[in-house]
């Protein structure tokens, strides 16, 4: 009686994870997310149900398992809201220590006992534990992986004549090949948005990349070609190796509408990108799909692209000592097309950029290449 119920649901919820949407009367989504029985085990057979951590969160984020936790008891507490697990009085993640007297909880209104930064395990698999991982600060951090890379889709661009000119920026820049040495950055070539990859969203989906050409400074060594390189993503396992260093990627804010302000770039988790123009290897069997096509959404488009075989490797890199937000978190972008059927890039004129170069003003004219996550191994 204390509530309004909207009425019984008769279908039925699958106990191994399922997907939810929930939409109001003009056909609006609410809330649209999947959960899986597998996040937490007290929520796996055990009784307790699933309970977001967080109602105000980000939508996109509601698919994601650390957006939940197991309920504070069993059956959990129907129309009322669930006790925080740092103020329950239970030991949640079982190693004998209780709401403020564990190291997770910094407030009783916390709501993780068993941060992975404090459960004595190896969560993201780079062979670090705990507080020895560079991700975890202290112990009450949620997380030992690194921020999730999106795929990116850059579009050809040129500079506006109503904007200003790019001036010619130096910087020096180290990855995991080469450096700290001078580098200069001569004009924009591609704007990139984030996208969400065949139905996925995007994790951050207002920080851009601007791709800029880049030459290596007067007394900055050309580039030594790398062999012997394995990456791997969704679509496969490829052998390559590094030609010449092409250019940079930028953090970025985009305005459609007017001036934008440069992204702060402690509030965002995307790396500089340093791209390096690549090659198949030759002496082991190459791989790499024929036909391949995937659908990608961002603020622009919505369709399907056909893939040839990848042109650059981009590596996170150091730009002035700004250091690195993840290591592991490179990309291969791939010549693009859009798919048989579908429609060219309706063009844009005088999109407004900022960056940690300045400012400027941009015009898109196709799809060039689709960024895709990856891993070096």
């Amino acid at each position: 009686t204390s509530m309004d119920i909207a009425g019984q649901y008769s279908g039925r919820l699958d106990n191994d994870g399922d997907r939810l949407r929930l939409a109001d009367a003009g056909g609006n989504t609410v809330q649209d997310f999947r959960y899986d029985d597998g996040w937490h085990a007290a929520s796996d057979g055990g009784g307790h149900s699933l309970v977001i951590r967080d109602p105000e969160a980000e939508k996109d984020t509601w698919s994601e398992a650390s957006a939940w936790r197991a309920s504070a008891y069993a059956g959990g507490s129907p129309s009322v809201a669930d006790p925080r697990a740092c103020g329950d009085g239970h030991d949640n993640d079982g190693d004998g220590l209780v709401d403020l007297t564990d190291p997770g909880c910094t407030g009783a209104d916390g709501d993780i006992e068993d941060p992975e930064c404090n459960d004595g395990q190896d969560n993201d698999g780079d062979g670090l534990v705990d507080l020895a991982d560079e991700r975890c600060s202290e112990g009450a951090d949620a997380s030992e992986a690194a921020p999730a890379v999106d795929p990116f889709l850059c579009y050809r661009a040129s500079e506006n004549d109503d904007g200003p000119e790019f001036e010619r920026t130096q910087f020096a820049l180290g990855d995991m090949f080469e450096g700290p040495a001078a580098y200069l950055a001569l004009k924009p070539e591609s704007l990139c948005l984030p996208g969400g990859l065949n139905g996925d969203t995007a994790h951050d989906q207002s920080t851009h990349l601007i791709a800029y050409k880049l030459r290596e400074g007067r007394d900055t060594p050309r580039h030594q070609k790398r062999f012997g390189l394995r990456a791997e993503n969704l679509l496969g396992p490829l052998f390559i190796y590094t030609k010449k260093t092409s250019r940079i990627l930028v953090p970025s804010a985009r305005g459609d509408n007017g001036p934008v302000a440069a992204p702060v770039e402690t509030l965002h988790d995307i790396d500089h990108y340093k791209c390096y123009r690549m090659g198949l290897t030759r002496d082991v069997p190459k791989y790499f799909p024929s036909g391949v096509q995937v659908e990608l959404a961002d603020d622009y488009e919505d369709r399907a692209y056909r893939l040839k075989k990848p042109r650059h490797l981009c590596t996170p890199v150091d730009k002035d000592g700004g250091g690195i937000k993840n290591s592991q978190g490179f990309m291969l972008c791939y010549p693009t097309k859009p798919g048989k059927f579908e429609s060219k890039h309706q063009k844009r004129q005088g999109v407004h950029t900022a960056n940690s170069l300045g400012q400027g003003m941009l015009n898109t004219k196709k799809a060039d290449e689709l960024c895709l996550p990856a891993r070096l191994i």
